[in-house]
């Protein structure tokens, strides 16, 4: 069957009495023995108690929607309904049958939160009950879930072909195993379905053994927003408009030569969001052009050459793993920046310059210690020349640096944060365990570390480091911050597992001890 038309079959619904039967999987309770999607909120380190748990370390702050936070003593969707014995119509009151009172677009975006199969299977908790599933937006399908890839295709095509018609919002497939030349061609069928559904997120997860051909109806999609591709072969048509298309996720895809830059930018004007992971990228030069574009994560091995045109880009987050050097050009002044996560060894001066230019304007930056090794020599000349009255970091609030604790990497990270005047929370990884075989940071100008102590963080509330192993440089570091913030409210420090635990001990009470600027300022240490 084909799923071209909106016109599907109406009239044909799940009750007895229209002749269609359910399998023994949906005879059985769906709720008795399912485990909460929600999940419990449980200790790190396996205790219940929430005031001893371990906190997250180094995470930026981000700005989302508020959540709904559930228990495990929070009843599952089936069982209120279940409890109450109540039905939409059959005089039930919201105090009664809560789930049931709420509106249906609260309804449906919790369903959308379960797989379809536990979606349908709410069709048998009571009357009101019966066909909520068939006009439900969102779908997400999942052979893993299924014992065979035919039960598995059975199952999508019989809920696309029993729904009401309506447009969908959320499409995700999840093909896993074994599929043939005719079920990949389902696939297709469905993916079909969805764009002339007016689907709005599409998300294909292709983990068949085969490649899945995209229908190229989905590339002049005008609803279109956000598509996401994983472990496929991305071929573009030469018709393409997708004038809604605001986020795109491409996760080891095949892409090539030029469908990029010549193709999926151009025809891309709300682009905001780009994320390429482990991509193979056959050209010899990657370009990124797009005007509205905020948002840049590139992760995995690139062209050895990256030109990026983006004047509106907020947030940066480059994690490269080519084994020698990438050169990466930015065409204009990145001047709304605001977030930049780098990792990646530095090539040209031209890169390296544009790239401190880049760090030395962000509110939110994280340098890995390949990074900091990459540009250490450029950027502490810069500081260097600068006096304290100017503030090339002026704006940054959140650092968090991977590091081997050199000498040479303190004084960069005293200069830092000398001219840092805003900071507000600092996070040190010490990566020795990790880059062992680093060289410290070579031929850097030694100035004179102390005079760059005379300086106060006025706002600086929040220090972690992590991996701590109590050498010299790390409590000349320790000891800078507690001699300087004034404001300092915590230091969390990540012990190492490494090393005598009474030499640990030792410098714990020493730090303990240490003289403090700030009356409020509290250490705490952590085992990892």
């Amino acid at each position: 069957m084909t799923f071209g038309s909106t016109n599907t079959a109406f009239g044909v619904s799940s009750s007895p009495s229209s002749g269609f039967t359910f399998t023994p999987a949906f005879r059985q309770s769906p709720f008795g023995t399912t485990p909460s999607h929600f999940g419990a909120q449980t200790s790190l380190f396996g205790g219940s108690n929430p005031a001893v748990q371990r906190p997250a370390f180094g995470q930026p702050p981000t700005q989302s929607t508020p959540s709904i936070f559930y228990s495990t003593s929070t009843p599952a969707l089936g069982s209120i309904v279940e409890q109450t014995g109540s039905t939409f119509g059959e005089n039930s009151s919201p105090e009664m049958n809560r789930i049931s009172a709420l509106p249906m677009p609260i309804i449906y975006h919790i369903l959308s939160f379960l797989p379809t199969e536990e979606v349908v299977r709410t069709c048998v908790l009571s009357k009101g009950w019966i066909n909520i599933w068939s006009s439900v937006p969102s779908f997400h399908f999942n052979s893993r879930l299924f014992k065979s890839t035919k039960t598995f295709i059975k199952f999508v095509d019989f809920v696309l072909f029993l729904r009401d018609g309506s447009d969908v919002q959320n499409v995700s497939l999840s093909p896993v195993g074994q599929f043939d030349d005719v079920d990949v061609s389902w696939i297709k069928e469905w993916i079909t379905y969805a764009v002339r559904h007016n689907v709005q997120v599409l998300d294909i997860e292709n983990a068949c053994g085969r490649n899945i051909q995209l229908t190229p109806h989905l590339f002049t999609c005008e609803s279109l927003r956000e598509f996401k591709l994983f472990n496929n072969n991305l071929s573009l048509p030469l018709r393409i408009w997708l004038p809604s298309l605001k986020v795109v996720h491409l996760i080891s895809v095949s892409l090539k030569d030029g469908q990029l830059d010549e193709a999926l930018f151009s025809a891309s004007p709300s682009l905001e969001t780009l994320l390429l992971v482990n991509c193979n990228i056959t050209s010899g030069i990657l370009t990124i052009s797009a005007s509205q574009l905020k948002n840049l994560n590139l992760k995995g091995n690139f062209p050895s050459s990256i030109v990026v045109s983006a004047l509106n880009l907020i947030s940066l987050k480059l994690n490269i793993t080519n084994s020698v050097p990438v050169n990466i050009i930015f065409n204009g002044n990145l001047k709304l920046i605001s977030d930049a996560n780098i990792d990646l060894k530095g090539d040209s001066s031209v890169s390296t310059t544009q790239l401190i230019s880049i760090v030395k304007n962000v509110r939110y930056l994280t340098m890995s210690t390949l990074f900091v090794q990459s540009i250490a020599v450029e950027l502490q000349k810069d500081l260097g020349t600068q006096k304290c009255s100017d503030t090339p970091f002026s704006n940054l609030k959140w650092l968090k640096i991977g590091t081997l604790f050199s000498r040479d990497e303190v004084i960069l990270i005293n200069h830092i944060l000398m001219h840092s005047t805003e900071i507000e929370s600092v996070f040190l990884v010490n990566d020795v365990g990790k880059f062992g075989g680093l060289k410290n940071i070579a031929q850097v100008e030694q100035y004179e570390v102390k005079e760059g102590y005379k300086y106060k963080l006025s706002h600086l509330k929040l220090v972690e480091i992590e991996g701590f192993r109590g050498s010299e440089n790390e409590m000349e570091l320790v000891n800078l911050f507690l001699e300087n913030a004034i404001v300092l409210e915590k230091m969390i420090i990540f012990l190492c597992n490494f090393g005598d635990e009474q030499e640990l001990m030792k410098v714990g009470r020493k730090l303990l001890t240490q003289p403090r600027s700030s009356l409020t300022a509290g250490i705490m240490y952590w085992r990892i």
